[in-house]
Order: structure tokens, then sequence, then C-alpha cells
């Protein structure tokens, strides 16, 4: 919901900030009109409610694995357990907000209140995206850390610190996008792109300034922080993967050689140190890898948006004509939706990425699978043989007496 522009309503033009003459635009293409209008509307009606299903079922699956023993001592698990909870709010409160006044407008009942409920989803949309940026710069941040620094991460990135981190960054994140709880209104009558935005033409001289020449400085230094940040710890984790998949052959070279030597002798007790990987060594690089891969997804799904908005915004053209503003219509629903497909495909890439989180995912669903079956096997056995059934409580009451013995 965070995002500007003007949209069509039928075959006029509804905006309220430009004074450029569009007599022009009459003749237009109206078979280009309607294909570009019709696509969106499709693309508006169906996709937000599969982004929204498939979203957060995958981010309840991730919650699920990285509390899970396997991933549950090694500090980015918290950054991906909180990245994973943000991701489904914001597919369930701001998506679907959105998909509602796009395609259902009268399920937006307007009051005079209406404008509480816009300087919420304004500065909560603002700062959901801005807080899944900054969080996956400090995980791969976290990451990048624990590799150069392995002793000095396992004492001092205890859970009680991380948990510091994360209240920081969300301070951060509030004070940045605060400005939108005191601005923010609902959009007039007949205008279906969006539900809220900020009122620049309402707004005091002192304000207005702030929100059009120092506010948007201030998004561009955020976001170049972030993908800075970001940008050097891959290659911080690109590097030691390389160093560790070369040190990982040349051992491997090693126990070929040291497989010659008899078992007892001493050449073959001394080369078998070194035939040793660490687990956790192992699990941290999956992790990396895992972390590279969702960095770099993210940087290709948002970037689209960001441009589509810096250059729509800059062609004055587009509030004129309709044939073209029905195609910046569809390119914007395609990149937003990009977008927030962003908030989905974390669990699909940290599953082909991460042979420890498939692994630990598939136990997690053999032991769900398993447990479904014997309830329903128990249940049924029950109801055959009701003796059974009665003295069934009286052993597993003896079997939990012996165990606490």
């Amino acid at each position: 919901m965070e995002f500007n522009g003007t949209v069509l309503n039928g075959r006029k033009l509804l905006s309220e900030s430009t004074n450029v003459n569009c007599a022009a635009s009459e003749t237009m293409n109206n078979s280009d009109f309607s294909h570009w209008h019709g696509v969106t509307l499709v693309i508006n009606l169906y996709i937000p409610p599969i982004l929204i299903t498939v979203g957060v079922l995958f981010n309840v699956c991730i919650i699920f694995v990285m509390n899970s023993p396997t991933f549950k001592t090694i500090s980015t698990s918290y950054f991906m357990i909180t990245l994973a909870v943000n991701d489904a709010m914001s597919l369930c409160i701001s998506l679907t907000a959105h998909w509602l006044h796009v395609n259902f407008p009268e399920t937006i009942v307007r009051t005079q209140y209406s404008h509480i409920m816009c300087r919420f989803f304004d500065s909560y949309g603002w700062g959901n995206c801005d807080f899944a940026i900054i969080l996956v710069a400090a995980m791969t941040a976290d990451r990048s850390y624990a590799i150069l620094y392995p002793l000095k991460c396992h004492t001092k990135r205890t859970p009680r610190r991380l948990k510091i981190e994360i209240a920081l960054l969300v301070l951060v994140v509030v004070a940045k996008d605060v400005h939108f709880w005191f601005v923010s209104d609902i959009v007039p009558l007949g205008r279906d792109e969006r539900l809220c935005e900020v009122p620049v033409l309402k707004l005091t001289s002192s304000y207005r300034y702030f929100y059009e020449d120092i506010w948007p400085w201030i998004h561009i230094t955020f976001i170049g922080c972030c993908f800075v940040v970001i940008f050097v710890s891959n290659i911080v984790i690109i590097f030691s993967v390389k160093k560790s998949s070369r040190n990982k052959s040349i051992v491997n070279g090693r126990n070929s050689t040291i497989k010659e030597y008899p078992t007892g002798s001493k050449k073959y007790r001394k080369g078998s140190k070194n035939i040793r990987i660490s687990p956790r060594s192992a699990q941290l690089r999956q992790i990396a890898v895992m972390l590279l891969c969702s960095s770099c997804v993210q940087l290709l799904l948002t970037f689209p948006f960001s441009v589509h908005i810096a250059i729509a915004d800059k062609m004055v053209e587009l509030t004129c004509n309709p044939n073209q503003q029905s195609i910046n219509g569809f390119v914007f629903s395609a990149t937003f939706y990009m977008l927030y497909s962003n908030k989905c495909v974390n669990f699909i890439i940290f599953t082909c990425s991460g042979t420890r989180f498939r692994r630990t995912w598939q136990n997690k669903l053999n032991q769900f699978i398993c447990r479904r079956k014997f309830k329903s096997l128990q249940i049924n056995h029950s109801t055959k043989n009701p003796i059974s059934a009665l003295s069934y409580p009286t052993v597993s009451s003896e079997i939990l007496e012996s165990t606490r013995l």
C-alpha cells in the first residue's frame, strides 16, 4: 500500500495533482486500453489470494523448521523466524486490504474516522517493507560475522542480545516511517489503485518541504545502506563458501591417499584427524548459502518496483494519455506483486539451497503424517475393540509411572 500514482476510472483520468491539458488524449486506441486494462483486472483479482495463501503457509513452515533443534542453536535462526512472521503479517494485513479495495471497493466503509485506518495502513506498510530489508541486511551481516569470528560469535551472539538487536531495528524503522501516522488519508471516491495516500496539496508548507525534498533522500539513504551491507556481507559469504569447498576437496584427496595405509599405522591415525569435518561448520555453510540465495532473489524481486515508481513519477505524459496509463497500471501491478512474492519464496529458496533445511522439513512432515496415521489407527482400534479401549489408559498410565521412576 506504499506507492504513488494515478489510475483510470472507466476512460477518464482521475488526478488532482496536475494541471496538464489532456484534450489530445481523447483520440486513443480503445482496443489497446481495453486489453491492458482487462489484463490488469485479472491480475488484481487472482494473484493476491494465491500470494496470501501460499505465503502464509510457507512462512509458517519456515517457523517450524527454524524452531527445530537443528537450527535453533544458530543465531541467524532468530532473524529468519522474525522475517517469516513479518512477511506473514504483511500478506495478511497489507495485501489483503489492498486486494479488497481494488476488487471490492464497497467493502471499505468511509466515515469521518477513515483517516485513522489509512494512517495505520501507510505507516505499517512502509515500515513492514523497510523492516524486511533491514532484517535481511542484519542476517547477512550476522552470518559474515560468524564466518570471520566463529569463536566470538558462539560466545557473544546470545539469544538475549539477538532480541535486543531486533528490537533496535524495529525502533529504527518506526522512527523512519512514523510521520505517515500524522498525514495519511483515504483516497477520493473513484480511485481504485490504492486505498490511502499522503494528500500533498493539503499539507502545510513546512511538512510538504520535508515530504518532497527531505524524506525521499532519507529513504534512499536507508535502502542504499541496507543494500551495501547485503552486498559486502554476500562477498564475504561467497569467498567463505569457495574456501570451504576448496578445503573439502583437499581433505577428500587426502582421504583417498590415507586409505592406502594400514588401519593401525600411525600415518593413518595422524591423517584421520584432518578428515573430520565439524557438523557445525557444515551447518553454518548451509545457512550461508541459503542467505546468499535469499538476498539475491530479494534484490531481483524488489528492484523492478522501485525503478518503475521512480520512472513513472517523472513521466508526466502518463497522467494525460489513458492508453499509456493503462500500460502503466499493468506494469505497476506486475512489479507490485513481484515485490510481495518476495515474501513467499523464502521457503522454496531455503528448501532448494539448504540440504539440512530440506531434511529437517522432511522429518517434520514425516512426524506429522505418522502422528496422524497413529491417531487414526488408534481411533479405529478403539471403535472395533471397546474392551481394549478401556484397558489402554491403564497400560499407558503404568508406562508413564515406570518412566517417572
